[in-house]
C-alpha cells in the first residue's frame, strides 16, 4: 500500500492517532497447516500417510484413509486444530486454555477460545515447554509462544476469530451450529482475556492435540470429516489418522 507523503514532524502525531493492529500470533502455523493439508490431499488420492506427511511420523488407524478415499471427496482442508496452553502459577499448573484454530484465506483464526482454573494444581494432560518443539514441530512452538505473549497482553482482545463466511463448506444445521459457536467465541473473548490478564504465570507450556480435516466435494461442501491425533512424543512429532465420519 502506497504511503502518503507527510512532513517529518507530523509523523509522531500520525502514529499516535493511528491504531496499529497486533500481528496474528498464529502466523507461524500457516506453513505447518499447509504441510498438513497437502499431506491429507495426497492421502485422498491414495498416498501413503507415512510418506506424504514427512517429516512428521504419520500412521493410520483402521480404515480411515480408505474411507476418506472412497467418500467421493475431491479435496481436504483443516476444519479445526487444537492448541492448549498451561499457565503455571505459584509453581504449579494454575490455568488451562484450550483453543481451536481453523484455516482461513486471511491466515489461521480461532473458532474456540476458553479457559478454566486448574483445581489443586492437578492437570491430566501433558504440556511441554515451547523449546521442546523443534524441527518439524518448530512452528507449533513459535505459535504457542506468540499466543502466550498475546494472551497475557492487551493484544488478546485483537486475536483473530473466524467468521461464518469461513465455513461456507457447511450447510443446514451444521452451518447454524458453527455460526452460534463462532458468535459465542467472539462474545466471550473479552472475559477470557480479562482472566488471562490477571494471571502472573511463572511459565507457560504448550500441548497440541487433535486436528480435524474436512473432506470436500467438487461443489465445495463438506462430505465428511477425518480426525487425527497430533502429539509430540519425545523429540518426534507424530500424526495418527483416525476414522472418517460422513457428514449428517
Amino acid at each position: 500500500m502506497a504511503r502518503a507523503l507527510v512532513p517529518l514532524l507530523a509523523v509522531p502525531l500520525l502514529l499516535a492517532a493511528t491504531p496499529v493492529r497486533a500481528a496474528n500470533p498464529l502466523a507461524p502455523l500457516a506453513r505447518f497447516q499447509a504441510l498438513l493439508i497437502k499431506g491429507m490431499n495426497a492421502v485422498l488420492k491414495g498416498g501413503d500417510p507415512a510418506k506424504v506427511f514427512a517429516p512428521l511420523v504419520a500412521t493410520a488407524k483402521g480404515a480411515g484413509a480408505l474411507e476418506l478415499k472412497a467418500s467421493g471427496a475431491t479435496s481436504a482442508t483443516i476444519a479445526a486444530m487444537e492448541l492448549e496452553l498451561v499457565f503455571h502459577v505459584a509453581g504449579a499448573p494454575g490455568y488451562y486454555l484450550r483453543t481451536a484454530v481453523t484455516t482461513t484465506a486471511r491466515g489461521p483464526a480461532f473458532i474456540g477460545f476458553a479457559g478454566r482454573p486448574i483445581e489443586g494444581g492437578k492437570l491430566f494432560v501433558k504440556a511441554r515447554p515451547f523449546a521442546d518443539y523443534k524441527g518439524a514441530a518448530a512452528p507449533l512452538g513459535a505459535a504457542g509462544a506468540a499466543l502466550a505473549r498475546a494472551a497475557l497482553s492487551k493484544a488478546c482482545l485483537e486475536l483473530p476469530v473466524a467468521t461464518s463466511a469461513d465455513f461456507a463448506m457447511l450447510s443446514g444445521t451444521m452451518a447454524e451450529r458453527a455460526r452460534r459457536d463462532l458468535d459465542r467465541t467472539k462474545a466471550s473473548l473479552p472475559g477470557e482475556c480479562a482472566k488471562l490478564a490477571a494471571l502472573k504465570p511463572s511459565k507457560v507450556e504448550l500441548r497440541v492435540d487433535d486436528v480435524a480435516f474436512a473432506a470436500l466435494g467438487s461443489d465445495g461442501k463438506m462430505k465428511g470429516m477425518i480426525k487425527t491425533d497430533l502429539e509430540l512424543e519425545g523429540a518426534k512429532l507424530t500424526l495418527s489418522l483416525g476414522r472418517y465420519r460422513a457428514a449428517p
